[in-house]
């Protein structure tokens, strides 16, 4: 279930899945986060955030959904897999996930983040390597390779850090 936050996105994947025929995949167009309701989010072409007065980029009001309540919406019980990608609103986003994170089957999840976006919402990456590891995970990045390398709680602080 691709989360998309702009509209004519949300509408290309609509498309692509009639055209491909992928009758499972529903699309939602609205931010991922640990509230249902609204939020302003600055739609700043691939890096699109939840506006922060930090960034002083234009924002818009959107929906806000939290994934644990779309997913008994849906009447979906089980996650195979979870993408986040969400520039800096990663840990909110995973407090409306956290049903799902704390289940003995949560499905794996790759996420890609940043200090610089964590930063702009009083966030770093130890916060968010403790929500991972207060769920059970084990954390690995890709290495250039293309391998998996093990993350332990205190990771070396070069780029790709997870």
């Amino acid at each position: 279930m691709p989360w998309k936050r702009r509209a004519e996105l949300a509408s290309c994947v609509r498309r692509s899945a009639e055209h491909n025929r992928l009758s499972n995949l529903v699309v939602v167009h609205a931010a991922v986060s640990d509230e249902n309701g609204q939020l302003e989010f600055s739609a700043h072409g691939p890096w699109g955030h939840v506006a922060t007065p930090r960034t002083g980029h234009p924002a818009k009001t959107v929906p806000a959904r939290r994934v644990d309540d779309l997913l008994r919406e849906h009447g979906w019980d089980t996650v195979h897999f979870v993408k986040l990608d969400v520039e800096g609103s990663e840990i909110r986003a995973l407090r409306g996930m956290q049903q799902w994170l704390d289940r003995p089957d949560a499905p794996p999840v790759f996420f890609e983040s940043n200090r610089h976006t964590l930063s702009l919402y009083d966030q770093d990456d130890s916060a968010l390597r403790a929500v991972f590891l207060r769920a059970g995970y084990a954390l690995y990045r890709v290495v250039a390779s293309g391998q998996l390398e093990a993350v332990g709680e205190n990771p070396p602080t070069d780029r790709g850090l997870l």
